[in-house]
């Protein structure tokens, strides 16, 4: 049985605690999810934000819940967590929330979109009016935002894709022998 005391330090680093108890799969994926929600906290702070705690807090007491069913002999299988997404597989889950993805992939676009190319320049340009602000401010927050538009475009595209659904099957170039007219020989 592994350590109480070290257990209860690993548990304070999302996916350290599973990890140290054996369950390599498990603890990976719970820090690759909380490291990507720290990233992504720098471009949707508004959605990723308020998700950290709770990840944080999960994966805190799955830490002894994972030890508790160990020392009670019915340990969890260690697999990767999917969190939901790969259970009817990822093809199910996005068709049966086809509608929602895409409204919501285009809604954060567009609000990246505001954020770099609106809100920002119309405050530096506010500070332009006044005399103490130079001009290379604002120059500088429109081009700095470039990485943020290509990233707002290609989420937006990915949000129509997606509400466009599927595309219809080509129809076949040819025609089998027997079906349709042939000149005779």
């Amino acid at each position: 049985m592994k350590n109480g005391f070290l257990t209860f330090i690993f548990a304070f680093i999302p996916g350290a605690g599973q990890m140290y108890l054996g369950y390599l799969r498990r603890g990976a994926s719970l820090m690759t999810f909380f490291t990507l929600l720290i990233a992504g906290t720098t471009f949707i702070p508004f959605l990723c934000g308020p998700l950290l705690p709770v990840v944080w807090f999960f994966a805190f007491f799955d830490t002894f819940e994972t030890r508790r069913r160990m020392t009670q002999g019915c340990p969890r299988e260690d697999a990767f967590m999917d969190f939901g997404l790969l259970e009817h597989g990822c093809e199910g889950f996005v068709s049966r929330y086809r509608k929602p993805l895409s409204i919501g992939l285009i809604a954060v676009g567009v609000y990246l979109l505001f954020r770099q190319f609106l809100y920002w320049p119309l405050l530096h340009l506010l500070d332009m009016l006044s005399p103490v602000t130079p001009l290379h401010h604002f120059l500088s927050s429109f081009f700095g935002g470039l990485p943020t538009l290509a990233a707002a475009a290609l989420i937006i595209w990915l949000g129509i894709r997606l509400m466009r659904g599927p595309k219809a099957p080509a129809a076949p170039d040819f025609v089998p022998f027997g079906e349709g007219e042939y000149p005779h020989e």
